[in-house]
């Protein structure tokens, strides 16, 4: 039996007549009225009572109808969930990133989404300063830190560690700090001049807080690593910038024992409601990937 032959009959007894359901449907009355035929036919029944003015459910009709009438409705959807499954995600999508972590991080996670998805097509905007995403027409933001309240809907997808490092050159040369008070004999290097205060944690819980003086401040941190392996001093940077460089030795932790405080790194985009299939296929992507980095994890 048909599927079209059941949703025909369905809709036919739910409208009453056979005009009224093709207005419903858009079904042409012809073709209702065939299927209609059809299926009594390959059921050996008369489902409707014809008359001049309405069509009125017969006994068999009446049963029929209600042990099939839900579980039709149930099997469109489902169809029209695996139809829309099948359907390749495309069209533009606008994403904004801060400049650094823009260029290390989410640059090459562009790169394999496209060559999964070629249909889409991405614009990146790397700046550092917050983006209107409604006004400008961009479709997700990757912020780090506290966020504003807003309409926005926010996912988190890793945490940003803030690093204390400096070559081991540097530290042969002028000592490793011991303690937190130890950075004030040390040569400072700054994100910018508002990041020379650090506020360090204890694995114990204790808080320190440093006021230093920056020798060298450059930003974005990709452009301040590059003192930090010649050995310009001691800075904090961002741990993904870094985690390669501690790994082969060429940066080393300064004080293990105390910690920055992390930041959450979110996805931003807005309401969930209707969301495009683009975007929800990268938000998907961006995520599992990013929840599979160890460069975002705590530790």
């Amino acid at each position: 039996m048909h599927l079209d032959l059941l949703s025909s009959f369905i809709a036919i007894a739910d409208a009453g007549s056979l005009a009224k359901a093709s207005d419903k449907s858009g079904v042409p009355t012809s073709t209702l009225s065939r299927n209609l035929a059809r299926l009594e036919a390959e059921l050996g029944l008369r489902l409707v009572q014809r008359s001049t003015r309405a069509l009125t459910l017969s006994e068999d009709g009446r049963q029929l109808y209600q042990r099939t009438a839900a579980q039709v409705q149930i099997l469109k959807e489902e169809l029209e969930l695996a139809a829309h499954a099948k359907l390749e995600p495309r069209g533009l999508l606008r994403l904004t990133a801060p400049s650094s972590f823009g260029r290390v991080v989410l640059a090459p996670l562009i790169a394999e989404f496209m060559l999964r998805y070629p249909e889409i097509e991405v614009e990146a905007l790397l700046v550092d300063h917050k983006i209107n995403l409604i006004e400008e027409g961009v479709d997700l933001a990757f912020r780090m830190g506290a966020l504003a309240d807003s309409s926005l809907i926010a996912r988190a997808v890793g945490t940003v560690e803030r690093v204390l490092c400096a070559s081991p050159a540097y530290l042969e040369a002028h000592g490793r700090p011991q303690l937190p008070a130890d950075m004030h004999r040390h040569r400072f290097l700054s994100l910018t001049r508002d990041l020379q205060a650090l506020d360090l944690v204890s694995g114990a819980g204790q808080k320190q807080h440093l006021s230093l003086h920056a020798c060298l401040v450059c930003a974005p941190a990709d452009a301040l690593l590059p003192s930090l392996l010649a050995g310009v001093g001691i800075g904090w940077v961002p741990g993904f910038h870094v985690y390669e460089s501690l790994r082969a030795g060429q940066l080393e932790r300064v004080l293990p024992d105390w910690r920055l405080p992390p930041s959450t790194i979110h996805m931003v985009y807005p309401s969930a409601r209707g969301t495009p299939r683009k975007l929800s296929a990268f938000i998907d992507f961006a995520g599992q990937a990013l929840a599979q980095d160890a460069r975002f994890k705590r530790g």
